[in-house]
């Protein structure tokens, strides 16, 4: 079992555990059509729904067994990560929003800009 120590703080942000005041952000991602078609591959979710949808996040706290995941928050802006554990069908998984926030999210969109463009 692997179950970080909370905050997680690099140089650039600190990660955190999902809680439910992350409800209106994650609803705001999973409202719009635009977004749910490449995450969900449903129709938009109700407040509701990704109520339900951030109870689960915030239970995946730490990884139990293989295939669990880790979903974290960013401290300073609307981000959440999800990491499946390590083994054979590890990935991982990011949810920004729409438009970048900060200098931080404006360097990280023009180098994903830059490198999409080699």
């Amino acid at each position: 079992m692997f179950q970080p120590t909370y905050p997680i703080r690099t140089a650039r942000l600190t990660l955190r555990p999902v809680t439910l005041d992350d409800l209106d952000d994650v609803y705001a991602y999973q409202s719009r059509p635009g977004v749910v078609r490449w995450m969900l591959g449903a129709e938009p979710r109700t407040r509701e729904q990704s109520r339900a949808s951030v109870y689960a996040m915030a239970a995946e706290d730490a990884w139990r067994a293989e295939g669990d995941c880790l979903t974290v928050a960013v401290v300073s802006g609307v981000l959440a990560g999800k990491w499946r554990s390590p083994g054979p069908r590890g990935a991982e998984g990011r949810t920004r929003p729409a438009q970048p926030q900060g200098r931080a999210g404006r360097q990280a969109c023009q180098a994903r800009r830059s490198s999409q463009s080699r």
